[in-house]
């Protein structure tokens, strides 16, 4: 598992945090960047801040990229796409927006507060004891489910994603009926696997099993969820003026905090989708630790 980006949790989009800057409103979120939160510098009312994902930006704060090769890219309110900024832009000074469109300005608003979901789950603290003892195989995205209120997938064929903790290489994964039927089989040195792509069938329950391929068949996990004909999805999301990655990215924080929580593993697979953005990777890792609890 790639390691979790650290992320700040100081300022949310919509809420208390940011009556420092009453004045003005947020025109925008840093979306995404190269290399590390150190390679840039924010300035805001003479003060340097911490760069971090997500993180808003008000008018007038002046970002500084100070390598070359790296990039970052913004969201602004009324700009139809991201903008991408180097080096050779820099000193890039935030501009306020002046007359936005009324819909799209609503838009932005009603979206905010889903930005919220994902600083929730990535910046939860976990205990170490959901964790389990040492290098003892422990799998809590799925630890908190049952019977009455099972983990919730999509049904269709799909290469279902599977992550965990701890436990010593190689590892034997498998997929099985509800009652211990295998179904697929694979070996990985890794703790996350993608599985062959096979059709999870409507209203059938399946369970995962994971162990470490060279120890006793006791030393081992085994978690289960159910298949359903629909996920739900926030029609406030799938609208909004967003890039494609973050769209798909506060979608999947959003599910994962629906109906108790039993949308997670679905939440896992949905964000899993998104390549080569940091949020994702952030919310996958987070809820692969457990972290939606």
């Amino acid at each position: 598992m790639k390691k979790l980006i650290k992320l700040c949790f100081a300022l949310l989009l919509a809420g208390g945090p940011l009556i420092a800057y009453a004045d003005s409103q947020p025109v925008g979120i840093i979306d995404n960047f190269d290399g590390q939160a150190t390679d840039y510098r924010l300035e805001r009312q003479g003060k340097v801040e911490p760069i971090s994902l997500f993180k808003p930006l008000f008018p007038n704060d002046i970002i500084t990229i100070k390598k070359a090769q790296q990039t970052l890219q913004l969201v602004l309110q009324g700009e139809p796409q991201p903008i991408s900024i180097s080096r050779k832009d820099s000193p890039f000074s935030v501009k306020p927006t002046g007359k936005v469109p009324s819909k799209l300005n609503n838009l932005w608003e009603s979206t905010k507060k889903f930005f919220n979901y994902w600083f929730f789950i990535t910046e939860t603290n976990v205990p170490q004891s959901a964790h389990g003892k040492g290098e003892e195989l422990a799998m809590p995205l799925l630890e908190k489910q049952s019977i009455f209120k099972p983990a919730l997938l999509k049904a269709g064929k799909r290469a279902l994603s599977v992550g965990w903790i701890n436990g010593k290489a190689p590892y034997q994964v498998q997929l099985a009926t509800s009652q211990g039927e295998p179904l697929l089989t694979v070996n990985t040195e890794d703790n996350f696997v993608k599985l062959p792509e096979f059709y999870f069938e409507t209203d059938k329950a399946y369970r995962i099993t994971i162990k470490n391929a060279e120890a006793p068949d006791w030393q081992k996990i085994i978690r289960g969820f159910k298949v359903v004909a629909q996920r739900p999805e926030s029609p406030d999301i799938k609208r909004a003026p967003l890039p494609e990655k973050t769209r798909q990215t506060l979608q999947a924080a959003w599910l994962a905090k629906q109906h108790g929580k039993q949308w997670s593993y679905e939440a896992y697979q949905l964000v899993g989708n998104v390549k080569n953005y940091a949020p994702a990777q952030a919310l996958q890792d987070a809820l692969v630790l457990g972290k939606n609890r």
